[in-house]
């Protein structure tokens, strides 16, 4: 009788809060949410769910390389929760990742080292020396490689049945640093001097083309291949180079207690379980990798990954609010309203 009695005002406090809220007959449950951005670094922000993460940001990922990322969401609210996870990714890639060679320093002239990057000098292995080129300069007048560049070779020479030959390896020389210059031959003259042909500087161009994916805007169908630990490897929704892969822990193919559960339908990773005040959930995300196959439109590469936490006050009458399932799925809705008994 007396739980009775509680569900009544339950319901009267539930009813005034709707009429108060919207006037219209809806519902205002308590929410609130956050997010954290990965700069492939971690952000908490808000009262009542805090994304809870292990996190390094790597400053130099490598093809093949695994970060650690540990991801699970925190009820720090009063209240018993329901929680949700979605993603938001930017990827930033090279438009044109190719190396070109050129002698025109315009396309140096006022560029930032953000914005090309120019071939440093090669260590040279084996007996060099350095070689007497004849005067050759090269001035960018502006940007982070503004400077005069003088030409300059090393030169080995390689001694046979037949003869000597020579190579040569040649860069400019700004007298603090080295680029790597491209001749497509040398003259050599008696005295040992040497005229390299149209040396030219080795560069990339550093423009990137940034590709923004919410996972709930528009709607991205992961291929969820979950094995019997609850593990799943999915690619990231904005690679189109099929490189970044996300690990993720303790799911279940269909709703169960204790799991998270893949909406396909909203974009939502759903945890099924009520999340009590000041407790978390199991951990979601474990890991982002970057393949070995990835080419070098990776090169300087940006993964900005954004974890957003939304919780909802736990009450069956919320499990099918607007603010919650809403009629998605049924076998969800089934199996939050069965938390309730």
């Amino acid at each position: 009788m007396k739980q009775n009695k509680n569900k009544k005002k339950w319901v009267v406090a539930a009813t005034t809060l709707a009429a108060m809220a919207a006037l219209a007959g809806t519902f205002a449950w308590f929410t609130s949410q956050d997010s954290a951005k990965n700069h492939f670094e971690g952000s908490i922000a808000g009262s009542d769910v805090e994304v809870v993460e292990t996190f390094t940001p790597p400053t130099d990922w490598k093809p093949g390389q695994k970060v650690n990322k540990d991801v699970a969401i925190l009820n720090s609210g009063d209240y018993d929760s329901m929680i949700r996870v979605s993603f938001n990714e930017v990827l930033t890639k090279l438009t044109d990742a190719s190396s070109k060679t050129s002698n025109d320093v315009t396309n140096l002239d006022g560029k930032t080292k953000d914005q090309v990057y120019l071939f440093p000098l090669s260590k040279t292995e084996g007996t060099w020396q350095d070689a007497k080129v004849v005067d050759t300069k090269m001035t960018v007048a502006t940007g982070d490689y503004a400077g005069t560049y003088t030409l300059k070779a090393k030169e080995q020479v390689v001694t046979t049945n037949t003869g000597s030959t020579y190579r040569y390896v040649s860069y400019w020389d700004n007298g603090t640093e080295q680029y790597y210059a491209k001749a497509g031959s040398y003259s050599r003259a008696e005295d040992g001097s040497i005229t390299p042909s149209t040396p030219e500087f080795k560069y990339v161009d550093l423009a990137a083309t940034p590709v923004n994916m919410d996972w709930t805007k528009p709607m991205y169908n992961p291929t969820l291949t979950i094995d019997a630990d609850g593990n799943a490897t999915v690619l990231a929704g904005s690679d189109t180079g099929k490189q970044i892969t996300l690990d993720f822990v303790n799911l279940s193919a269909t709703p169960t207690a204790g799991k998270w559960y893949y909406n396909e339908n909203d974009g939502y990773f759903y945890y099924v379980g009520i999340v009590a005040s000041q407790t978390q959930t199991p951990q979601l995300l474990d890991s982002v990798t970057l393949g070995n196959g990835a080419d070098n439109s990776y090169s300087k590469v940006q993964f900005d990954l954004v974890v957003n936490s939304t919780s909802i006050q736990a009450a069956k009458e919320a499990v099918n609010s607007d603010q919650w399932v809403k009629d998605t799925n049924a076998d969800l809705k089934t199996a939050l309203e069965g938390l309730y008994k």
